[in-house]
């Protein structure tokens, strides 16, 4: 039984080894930031903009000088929901045109206070939908493309000149005093 627990406890360990991924200096990150910005400081929609746009790419409008044309364009949504799946959602160009549009307004930050219900009868494809986007999403997220950054601080208060941990600031003591 004792053996069992270990093994556990070392795979455990191991398991959250990898995820957190390798801790590289911060100058290294501050070149890293120097040199690419923009993928760099990058937000979770912008990263899932990101990855929506680099597995259906730009869209082919078919009907480019049809006075009748209401402006759907063809998106190639198979790379993101075909392909890999156990499971395929097969997006017609309505939903297509849809989550491109929506992936762009989350980019640029229309995500406040919004709740997105999928709705639709049994069967229809909701659950299939969001399964395969979340595992694209996370293939997306291992690769260097979708790399994000956490910025942890180790400081050492006695080499600051900090206070004493049972000393706060005024600021802290209102505001719990307002909760």
């Amino acid at each position: 039984m004792d053996n069992i627990k270990s093994a556990i406890m070392h795979l455990a360990h191991t398991m959250r080894e990898q995820e957190q991924g390798t801790m590289i200096p911060f100058e290294e990150f501050l070149e890293m930031l120097v040199s690419d910005p923009q993928a760099i400081l990058r937000n979770v929609f912008q990263i899932f903009h990101d990855m929506v746009r680099s597995s259906v790419g730009e869209g082919i409008n078919e009907y480019p000088d049809d006075p009748e044309n209401i402006g759907f364009v063809y998106y190639d949504c198979s790379r993101l929901f075909v392909e890999g799946a156990d499971r395929p959602f097969f997006a017609d160009r309505l939903f297509a045109n849809r989550l491109v549009h929506l992936v762009e307004a989350l980019k640029r930050g229309a995500q406040q206070n919004k709740i997105y219900v999928f709705d639709g009868p049994p069967g229809c494809g909701k659950s299939t939908f969001l399964n395969n986007l979340l595992r694209k999403f996370e293939e997306y997220a291992n690769t260097p493309e979708g790399k994000r950054f956490e910025i942890v601080w180790r400081l050492d208060r006695k080499l600051l000149g900090g206070r004493n941990m049972s000393e706060s600031l005024p600021v802290l003591e209102k505001l719990s005093e307002l909760l």
